[in-house]
């Protein structure tokens, strides 16, 4: 096989120009990739983000709402002595 060889205008260094062709490949299908990588890198990142955000929402909405349930539970008995207490002073201003 024989190889095409150029000269450098600048420093007159000889090259063969397969090598050069084969350098400039590789450096545009190695950028290519790296432009690839970088946005599926990007893309798969948000998307175990998003997982990951909705899966806690998930479970902390139902831990959240127990609670409410919870308090809601508590306040119930206040709520009603407070009803019972009400009704016993309209009661005495009525007599």
């Amino acid at each position: 096989m024989t190889f095409q060889k150029i000269n450098c205008p600048k420093c007159n260094t000889e090259i063969e120009i397969s090598s050069l062709l084969t350098t400039q490949i590789e450096n545009e299908v190695e950028q290519r990739y790296t432009n690839q990588f970088a946005g599926f890198k990007k893309e798969t990142e948000e998307k175990i983000e998003l997982k990951i955000k909705s899966e806690y929402e998930y479970k902390y909405s139902y831990e959240l709402l127990d609670l409410k349930n919870q308090i809601s539970e508590k306040e119930q008995p206040i709520t009603d002595l407070a009803k019972r207490e009400l009704n016993l002073k309209k009661r005495e201003r009525e007599i």
